[in-house]
């Protein structure tokens, strides 16, 4: 990677990405969040499955099928797990969203991204509702790092602390 002109060392300060670096990864990243967008929305996969599978067909792809892949699905500015997608450039809309776990009881929001890719966590908050754009209200919280209750749509949800570490919200103002 160094001698690629990716990453810059510094003896006894470590390793840091250099612009080149940066922009690779972004590229990288583009191509992978857009693919998992291609494999939902084109291929019918669910998003528990598209994460595994781009990463085995990643590697392959060059820019002229990603951006192919991106006119398919509208260009689209989300994964599905709701992590932003850089543009050609490598810039990053970052959401304005913060940790579930930060609201208190009565606030309300919409569900922004999941933090995981981890298959059954995904089904899991999937077939609670538990999805980016989904809205929420903050119904109960038990002391002591416990439990929150959620109510999303009609239904009531509780949900222990550590999978509510991996949602991230936009907060009702």
């Amino acid at each position: 990677l160094k001698s690629a002109g990716y990453v810059k060392h510094v003896p006894y300060q470590g390793v840091e990405l250099t612009d080149l670096g940066r922009l690779e990864a972004l590229t990288e990243i583009r191509r992978h969040r857009i693919l998992e967008v291609f494999l939902v929305q084109v291929m019918g996969f669910t998003w528990d499955e598209a994460h595994d599978h781009a990463d085995a067909l990643g590697p392959g792809l060059n820019d002229t099928i990603t951006q192919r892949m991106a006119e398919m699905t509208d260009f689209p500015s989300r994964c599905p797990h709701g992590e932003p997608i850089p543009d050609e450039t490598g810039n990053v809309s970052e959401p304005q969203d913060i940790g579930l776990i930060s609201l208190s009881v009565g606030q309300k929001g919409t569900f922004s991204r999941v933090r995981t890719h981890e298959p059954e966590k995904l089904r899991y908050f999937a077939s609670l509702g538990l999805v980016p754009d989904a809205s929420f209200e903050v119904v109960g919280r038990a002391p002591f790092n416990g439990p929150m209750r959620l109510r999303v749509g009609k239904d009531e949800v509780v949900l222990g602390i550590e999978l509510a570490k991996s949602l991230w919200v936009i907060r009702e103002a």
